[in-house]
């Protein structure tokens, strides 16, 4: 059966909803014979008018690659019949092309849901995709991990098929390859496991805007409603507890390498460990922290009561006592006592 060539399936439409009957469409996709045939029998009679309607419906447009000027990513010019960028292996798709999804849907998903709360029950998890828009790429592997009192009670890991090609800077990214995901669940299928596994505890995630931004799309594309679920990046985290000086960035697999973990990068099961290494680390340096400033409250105030023994001590003025209690220290201001305070908090976290 011949296919039915149009060279754009929404002006087509129009045209042939509006003037089929005198070939408008035909004329516009340059099958002059047929448009004067659709004008001299008003359509076929109508007939052949109307069955054009529901063809072009039907239609599938395929993509002319050679009519793809440049990348929409890296601007790099296409100069053979490639499906991917020859600099960054993105796919030459336009975006409307590839289920588009408005910026609005996914822009402030994260937003709406980060929370600085530090809990002890939560779930980690992490997405591998076909790009980096959310706009039009897609989720090609999810997992996730269960922490209930901070101890590992279950997991999550599938593959998912996005029904399109994987570009193959991705391949070699995360060793994902087409065939690998043929007979997996489509993301429709997926989406309600992972809310069910996920409940109502905190999220955890590495770069969790991205993470969610591409869930929100996902969702949006099937028709599912988003999870309300509160979201923790430990990008923020790591910065709050690793130096700068010591580290060449937050990245996960540089963080992995940090702490010595033997994990696997850019494959979702093995970068939730990772994250959750990470999301621990910082629970512990809290801890710590509450600990040594306990410990120094109690040093301050033993210190205090044993200067207010002192007759002409208790008879000061307040910043007088103040005062006393720094020069106690070797300090001559209070802001001499915050900074003497964080490096000894700072000290104890990295033991």
């Amino acid at each position: 059966m011949m296919k039915y060539k149009i060279k754009n399936k929404e002006i087509s439409l129009v045209l042939c909803v509006l003037g089929g009957w005198f070939g408008l469409h035909h004329f516009y996709n340059k099958k002059i014979g047929l448009g004067f045939l659709y004008f001299c029998t008003c359509g076929l009679f109508c007939i052949g008018w109307i069955i054009d309607i529901f063809k072009i419906i039907s239609v599938k447009e395929e993509i002319d690659y050679t009519k793809i000027k440049k990348c929409v990513y890296c601007g790099e010019k296409n100069k053979r019949e490639n499906k991917f960028c020859t600099k960054c292996g993105n796919s030459l798709l336009d975006k409307i092309e590839r289920n588009f999804v408005p910026e609005d849907v996914w822009y402030d998903s994260y937003t709406k849901r980060r929370t600085n709360k530090i809990v002890k029950d939560y779930v980690v998890f992490d997405t591998e995709t076909t790009g980096l828009d959310p706009s039009c790429d897609k989720i090609i592997e999810i997992s996730a991990i269960k922490f209930i009192d901070n101890k590992k009670v279950g997991t999550f890991s599938t593959l998912i098929n996005p029904k399109e090609i994987i570009n193959p800077f991705i391949t070699q990214l995360t060793g994902i390859k087409q065939e690998d995901l043929k007979d997996k669940p489509t993301i429709n299928e997926v989406i309600p496991q992972f809310f069910d596994f996920i409940e109502d505890l905190t999220l955890v995630a590495h770069n969790a805007p991205y993470d969610i931004k591409m869930l929100a799309s996902e969702c949006y594309r099937n028709k599912k409603e988003l999870c309300d679920n509160k979201i923790i990046d430990t990008v923020t985290l790591a910065k709050r507890i690793i130096p700068r000086e010591s580290i060449e960035n937050y990245k996960l697999a540089t963080l992995k390498e940090y702490l010595g973990l033997n994990y696997d990068s850019h494959r979702a099961l093995d970068d939730c460990e990772t994250c959750s290494k990470v999301y621990q680390l910082y629970l512990n340096s809290t801890q710590k922290k509450k600990i040594v400033i306990n410990n120094l409250r109690k040093e301050v105030l033993k210190k205090y009561n044993s200067f207010y023994k002192d007759d002409a001590f208790r008879e000061m003025p307040k910043k007088r006592q103040i005062i006393a209690l720094l020069n106690a220290y070797g300090l001559c201001s209070m802001s001499m006592m915050l900074l003497k305070i964080t490096e000894i908090i700072k000290n104890n976290i990295r033991k």
